[in-house]
């Protein structure tokens, strides 16, 4: 039986406020960017390996499934969960991998305003005041 990538695309939020509320409180706005910079990057390493082979695939959706969790993406951690069921190779994973990378855009460009929305006003004056952060 096919996958479906519609139902955990439409089912899910693009992005789960709680989680990304309690990520920002515990360790603040500006530490949070911080973080949100290392996790594109490693998000992007992954989506990369999706493509490259069963073994990796498995692996990458697997990271991305938490990383992205973790970060209250939640749309596009459904999405990666999708992938750790499927096939890799299947025209089904494809298709996933095609709605990961599209649902990630779209919630990258909508986490940095909903994070600043949701930070406490003591933590995004601290982000505001250009203080620098080394996240290793």
């Amino acid at each position: 039986m096919p996958l479906d990538s519609s139902p955990p695309q439409a089912s899910a939020p693009l992005i789960d406020d709680a989680t990304l509320r309690e990520l920002i409180d515990e360790v603040g706005l500006h530490l949070f960017e911080a973080f949100s910079a290392r996790m594109q990057a490693s998000a992007s390493a992954h989506l990369a390996d999706l493509r490259a082979g069963p073994a990796q695939a498995a692996r990458a959706a697997h990271a991305l499934c938490g990383l992205l969790g973790h970060f209250g993406l939640r749309r596009a951690a459904e999405l990666a969960r999708a992938l750790q069921g499927s096939p890799a190779g299947a025209p089904e994973a494809a298709g996933l991998v095609d709605a990961l990378e599209a649902t990630l855009a779209e919630s990258l460009r909508e986490l940095p305003a909903r994070a600043r929305r949701l930070a406490p006003a003591s933590s995004a004056s601290e982000a505001s005041s250009g203080a620098q952060v080394t996240v290793y």
